[in-house]
């Protein structure tokens, strides 16, 4: 399967101003504290400038995917609640991930004040795991094989 490069911090992520990549991670790579950490764990996203509906089902279901993934069982229910919550940007979001086409498959590392975007190619990176692997840079990990 063929990867695309958007360019970028090893390839494929946009390291936003003020971003230490040698300041440490949690154990699983993942930022859990501090400017890196979404507020409340909730991804505003504006997709807007994504106009195949296919595609913009694509990313949907990308994002469900990584919430129900991620979700943790709520004790004495079948219900989960999940960890990370994707949502559409409202109008009073500041702060938030703008999806668009571009060049390569990139995204910015976790949350940071500024833009925020994630860019997918198209046809390159219009797969479910190459989707999946820019969001989780959008949470604040870095890439599995760096």
């Amino acid at each position: 399967m063929p990867f695309l490069l958007g360019g970028g911090f090893e390839g494929d992520m946009i390291l936003p101003d003020g971003f230490d990549p040698a300041r440490p991670l949690n154990e699983k790579g993942v930022a859990s504290y501090g400017p890196r950490r979404w507020p409340n764990n909730i991804i505003p996203y504006d997709i807007s400038l994504i106009t195949n509906a296919a595609h913009r089902t694509m990313i949907e279901e990308a994002m469900n995917t990584l919430m129900n993934t991620t979700s943790r069982p709520i004790v004495g229910s079948i219900v989960r609640k999940p960890c990370i919550t994707f949502q559409p940007k409202t109008s009073s979001d500041q702060v938030y991930l703008k999806i668009q086409y571009g060049t390569g498959c990139s995204a910015t590392i976790g949350y940071s004040t500024g833009e925020k975007r994630l860019t997918l190619a198209n046809p390159g990176c219009f797969r479910s795991g190459t989707i999946q692997h820019e969001l989780i840079h959008v949470l604040g990990q870095y890439s599995i094989n760096s």
